[in-house]
């Protein structure tokens, strides 16, 4: 009986772990919904996914909206991009994302995306540039 239970709780340890990764929680699940948001235009969407407190949240939004409505440059329009690389530092709670972006120009750029895992809210955006 003892077998049993315990071969339960690993079966649900197991579940929650699945669930938690196909949910794509993990550093390079949000450095892709981050930038898919930049991508299309939504800056309220992407600045969900940093680390900013909400008043740094919403004074980088107020600017971004403000340069919206002007018109972008080609080098400021992603186009695609792809996940390269993803370096995590458990003890520290940190995480690197390696990302390659084209822009509209056509030209392509390596972007290293800082993360920090908080205790609620899981993996975000370190910094934003």
């Amino acid at each position: 009986m003892k077998k049993f239970i315990f071969f339960l709780i690993l079966v649900a340890i197991a579940a929650c772990a699945a669930f938690y990764f196909l949910k794509g929680n993990g550093p390079t699940s949000v450095a892709e919904k981050y930038i898919t948001a930049l991508q299309k235009g939504d800056y309220k969407g992407a600045l969900e996914y940093t680390a900013l407190d909400q008043k740094t949240k919403d004074q980088y939004l107020a600017l971004l909206n403000e340069k919206a409505g002007q018109e972008k440059p080609d080098k400021d329009l992603i186009v695609s991009f792809k996940i390269i690389d993803e370096t995590i530092d458990k003890e520290a709670g940190t995480a690197v994302v390696t990302a390659s972006v084209t822009y509209a120009n056509g030209e392509t750029k390596e972007q290293k995306i800082p993360m920090t895992k908080d205790p609620e809210a899981g993996w975000l955006v370190k910094d934003v540039k």
